[in-house]
């Protein structure tokens, strides 16, 4: 009996034992959730902004599914109010600047009405060191591959010529593409499509609103000054843009 007793009581000992390296098991998996989450915490910080928001808001209205709210759903609505507050306040600040810029009792006329015209349009008004750029998306102004002014945005460029005609500043224009190249008879390369689309909001001005010739200029980047990488369409439609940039004219 005593030697049974004795053999059950080492084998219960033996059984109790603790592999003394199974902490290894789980300092591992603590290692791979910290890399992990790191890598997440990178790669976040060098999203842009708003592709970020879109891709976010994009999980939870854009198809079928446990998570698709559909159509006018809440969180839609959410997103749209958020970017028109970004957009609004942008074009307050351009109002602002353009007030700054001349006392001009005609363009102080003019102004009434060009924020909402600009917001109707999906124009977003940025300001860049002593300078304030208006970013058009190619989609509101031109056909694919084509560079003459849709009627839709014209009314926004007559409303923003009528102001500009009377303030004292000067303005750039810059034509911009993503990264598929184009190859037409036309329009060899992005660098001429660019620069036509930019010369052909210049004359608008020029020929449409009267924008003194000499405060003006234009020119084309074609896909040399990307804002997001050209990844997929959603970062590719941001590129294709047409930046009008509006400075205090320089002394005579």
């Amino acid at each position: 009996m005593a030697i049974a007793t004795a053999q059950k009581k080492k084998k219960k000992t033996s059984g109790d034992e603790v592999d003394p390296e199974m902490w290894m098991v789980t300092f591992g998996d603590l290692l791979s959730l910290l890399i992990t989450f790191f890598v997440l915490l990178f790669s976040m910080a060098t999203l842009d902004q708003q592709v970020l928001e879109d891709t976010f808001f994009s999980s939870f209205t854009g198809g079928a599914g446990a998570l698709s709210f559909g159509h006018g759903s809440a969180v839609e609505n959410i997103r749209t109010e958020q970017l028109i507050s970004k957009r609004q306040q942008g074009l307050r600040e351009f109002h602002e600047f353009l007030l700054d810029k001349s006392k001009n009792d005609k363009m102080l006329t003019s102004l009434s009405g060009l924020a909402e015209s600009l917001l109707a349009s999906d124009v977003t008004a940025k300001k860049r060191g002593p300078s304030f750029v208006l970013t058009f998306r190619s989609e509101k102004m031109f056909d694919p591959g084509k560079v003459e002014l849709k009627p839709s945005i014209k009314k926004a460029l007559a409303k923003l010529g009528d102001v500009l005609r009377y303030s004292e500043t000067e303005v750039m224009i810059e034509g911009h593409t993503d990264d598929i190249l184009i190859s037409t008879p036309e329009y060899p390369s992005n660098w001429e499509l660019s620069a036509t689309r930019a010369a052909k909001v210049m004359m608008f001005f020029i020929n449409e609103t009267e924008v003194g010739e000499n405060r003006l200029g234009a020119t084309g980047y074609g896909d040399t000054r990307p804002i997001v990488r050209n990844i997929n369409d959603t970062y590719r439609a941001r590129n294709r843009r047409v930046e009008i940039i509006i400075r205090q004219a320089a002394e005579a």
